[in-house]
C-alpha cells in the first residue's frame, strides 16, 4: 500500500477537529473577526469603558444600603393566606389599588401567588376596592 502524500504519520486520522489549526485555520480567523465593541470589551452589551470610567462611580456606604426584606407571611407562618383578612392585604396594594411587586413588598415567590390570588378575590366580594378614590 502507498502512503497518502496528505497525510503525515504526525497528523491524527479522521476529520480534523473545530477551531484546530489543521482545520484550515478557522479558529483563528473567527476570533480576529470578532468586533471590538460589544461583550468582549465593555460588558452586558454596552461601549466599551476606559479603566477612568470606571473609577468615577462610588459605592453606596452600608448605612444606606437597604436591607433584603423577608415574606411577611413566611415569618409569620401562616400556611394559607385568606381573602377575608383584608387589613393584611391591604398592604399590599398600592394607593392606585395595583398589586405592588415582590421586589417592593418582599414576599417569596409563593405566597406573592397566594396573595395576588386572595386580592383579587377580596375585591370580588367588595372587601378591597378595585381603585381609590
Amino acid at each position: 500500500m502507498q502512503e497518502d502524500p496528505q497525510r503525515s504519520s504526525a497528523q491524527p486520522a479522521g476529520p480534523p477537529l473545530r477551531g484546530s489549526p489543521s482545520a484550515g485555520g478557522q479558529g483563528q480567523a473567527r476570533a480576529s473577526a470578532r468586533p471590538q465593541g460589544g461583550y468582549a470589551s465593555g460588558g452586558r452589551g454596552g461601549p466599551a469603558m476606559d479603566a477612568s470610567a470606571g473609577a468615577a462611580r462610588r459605592r453606596v456606604p452600608w448605612s444606606r444600603r437597604q436591607r433584603k426584606r423577608i415574606c411577611a407571611w413566611c415569618s409569620d407562618g401562616t400556611t394559607t393566606i385568606d381573602y377575608k383578612n383584608a387589613s393584611k392585604l391591604r398592604r399590599f396594594v398600592n394607593d392606585r389599588g395595583k398589586i405592588m411587586p415582590r421586589r417592593q413588598t418582599g414576599t417569596c415567590a409563593r405566597h406573592q401567588r397566594a396573595m395576588a390570588r386572595a386580592i383579587k378575590r377580596a375585591r370580588v366580594m367588595a372587601l378591597i376596592s378595585f381603585v381609590s378614590r
